[in-house]
C-alpha cells in the first residue's frame, strides 16, 4: 500500500479549529467510562484531509488483519505511536492530527482492537469508534451476590480458569487494610468489559477499585468503609424494591441504637450460602457463626454480598423512622410491611405465615 505525503495545507478551516479547541487533550479513561459510539462523519475526512501537514499516510481502508493492544491511561499521542507501530497507520502524526478534530475519541475505551494494516488515518479513526472492533469479555455480576458467584461469573464470562481466582492474594487485588483480607462486600456489581488479556487479578482488582471509587463517592471515611458496606450489604439483601432500601436501612441503625439483635434472614442464608427460601428454620436460626444476626448483637463481622450503589446510597443515608421490623408479607411481589411496634409485627408475621402455607415450596 503505498503512502501519500500531505504538503503544505491551507489555514485550518474555522470549524476544523473549533473542533480541535473542543477536543482538548486526547486521553483514556478506565474500564467502565460512558462510551459513544457513532459512524464518522463523512464530512471529517473532507476537511481533515486537506489540513494535515506534510506527515505521511496511507490511502484507503487497508488490508488483512491486526490486533492493537490500547493500555489503560495511554495518552492521545499514544495512541497514534501504537497505531504506527503496528503498521496501522503510516504515522502518528497523521494520525495524531485528524484524531485532534473528532471530540469523541477523547472518551475511547482502552483494549485491544482488531484493525487492519496500513490504514489511512481516517479510516483508523472510524475503526477505533466502532465498538464491533474492540474485542472485549462483557461480564453482568448483579447485586448482591457472594463472592463464589461472582468468581463463578467472571471465568464464565471471560474463559479464565476458575481456579486462579482463587489463588489471588489480598494484596494481588488491592483489597484495603479495611476489608481484613476477605472480598465480601467489594466485589462491586456492575456490567464490566474486560479486555480479552485480562486475567484473574486484573478483573478482581478493577471490581475492587470501583468499590472504592463509590465509597469516596460517597464521602465515606475509610475508617467506615467496612462497617458502611456490611450494613449496605443487608440492606442489598432485605429489600425488595427501590422504595424500601431507606426504610431497611433505618430498621438497621434504630436497631443497633437500641442495642437490638438485627435478626435479619439474610446473615443466615449467607451462613449457609443456599438461596431459594423465603424464611429460615428454628436449626438455621441457632447457627454457631458471628455472622448470625438473632444470636449475636451488633453488626456481623462484615459484608454478606456485593451491595450496589442504590443499597449503599440507603446505608449511607438511612430514611429517617421509628420502624424496627419489617416483614415481606408476599416474597413473590416483595411487599414489605414496616411497623414501630412488636404487636403491629407480629399481625404481618401472620400474613406473611399465610402466605407460606399456600407457598410451601418457597419457605
Amino acid at each position: 500500500m503505498s503512502k501519500v505525503t500531505h504538503r503544505s495545507a491551507p489555514a485550518r478551516p474555522p470549524k476544523a479549529r473549533v473542533a480541535a479547541v473542543l477536543a482538548g487533550a486526547l486521553s483514556l479513561t478506565g474500564v467502565g467510562a460512558a462510551l459513544t459510539w457513532d459512524t464518522l462523519s463523512p464530512v471529517l475526512s473532507a476537511v481533515a484531509i486537506p489540513d494535515l501537514a506534510s506527515a505521511p499516510d496511507y490511502e484507503g481502508p487497508g488490508t488483512g488483519e491486526v490486533q492493537v493492544k490500547v493500555p489503560e491511561g495511554t495518552s492521545g499521542s499514544g495512541v497514534g505511536s501504537i497505531l504506527a507501530e503496528a503498521d496501522v497507520v503510516a504515522s502518528p502524526e497523521a494520525f495524531n492530527e485528524l484524531a485532534r478534530l473528532e471530540p469523541r475519541i477523547a472518551r475511547l475505551q482502552p483494549g485491544t482492537y482488531v484493525m487492519k494494516k496500513q490504514m489511512s488515518s481516517v479510516a483508523a479513526v472510524e475503526a477505533l469508534l466502532d465498538e464491533r472492533n474492540l474485542r472485549v469479555d462483557r461480564v453482568v455480576v448483579p447485586e448482591g451476590l457472594w463472592v463464589d458467584e461472582t468468581l463463578d461469573r467472571l471465568a464464565k464470562g471471560t474463559g479464565v480458569p476458575r481456579s486462579e481466582y482463587d489463588e489471588l492474594t489480598p494484596e494481588e487485588v488491592g483489597l484495603p487494610p479495611e476489608a481484613e483480607g476477605r472480598l465480601d462486600g467489594w466485589l462491586f456489581p456492575a456490567t464490566y468489559a474486560f479486555d480479552i488479556d485480562d486475567d484473574a487479578r486484573t478483573q478482581v482488582s478493577k471490581m475492587v477499585e470501583q468499590t472504592t471509587k463509590e465509597l469516596e463517592r460517597e464521602e465515606v471515611p475509610a475508617e467506615e468503609w467496612q462497617r458502611t458496606l456490611t450494613i449496605a450489604s443487608i440492606v442489598e439483601a432485605e429489600s425488595s424494591g427501590q422504595a424500601d432500601r431507606g426504610k431497611v436501612a433505618s430498621v438497621i441503625m434504630n436497631r443497633l441504637d437500641a442495642n437490638m439483635a438485627l435478626g435479619m434472614d439474610s446473615t443466615i442464608h449467607f451462613i449457609a450460602q443456599e438461596r431459594g427460601k423465603a424464611g429460615t428454620t428454628d436449626e438455621q436460626r441457632q447457627a454457631k457463626s458471628p455472622y448470625n444476626t438473632y444470636t449475636s448483637t451488633g453488626l456481623p463481622p462484615g459484608p454478606i454480598n456485593s451491595p450496589g450503589k442504590a443499597a449503599l446510597d440507603a446505608a449511607v443515608d438511612p430514611d429517617d423512622t421509628d420502624y424496627l421490623y419489617f416483614v415481606a408479607v408476599n416474597p413473590a411481589t416483595g411487599e414489605t410491611k414496616f411497623s414501630e411496634d412488636f404487636a403491629q409485627h407480629q399481625r404481618y408475621v401472620k400474613m406473611f405465615n399465610r402466605w407460606c402455607s399456600q407457598n410451601e415450596q418457597m419457605c
